[in-house]
């Protein structure tokens, strides 16, 4: 297998195991701003909604999220940390696949 990406087919066959810091060089964003990270990561997919999954009584925390997303060909492949629990609901999936890794929230 050739890849563009230096040491991910040695590591994929080593660990036989998906390892998301392999992506950490594709860092799309940070950002600890509710609609910001929504209107970004709706750049790279579609538009969505994110609410926050608090208890009762509590106040969303803020906490920073980052997005890590690379393209190969007509693949995209990502990691999602929302730094908190997060609902994420879409109206209509467009016509795409995607794989997606959300590692917390």
């Amino acid at each position: 297998m050739t890849t563009a990406y230096p040491g991910f087919q040695d590591h994929a066959a080593s660990q036989g195991a998906f390892e998301p810091s392999l992506l950490r060089a594709h860092r799309l964003f940070e950002s600890s701003d509710l609609e910001d990270t929504r209107a970004r990561i709706s750049s790279v997919m579609q538009p969505h909604r994110l609410e926050p999954l608090q208890r009762r009584g509590q106040r969303a925390s803020g906490r920073r999220s980052h997005m890590d997303f690379v393209r190969m060909g007509g693949i995209g492949l990502g990691t999602i940390d929302f730094g908190e629990a997060m609902r994420v609901d879409v109206d209509h999936v467009e016509d795409y696949h995607l794989l997606m890794f959300c590692l917390r929230g």
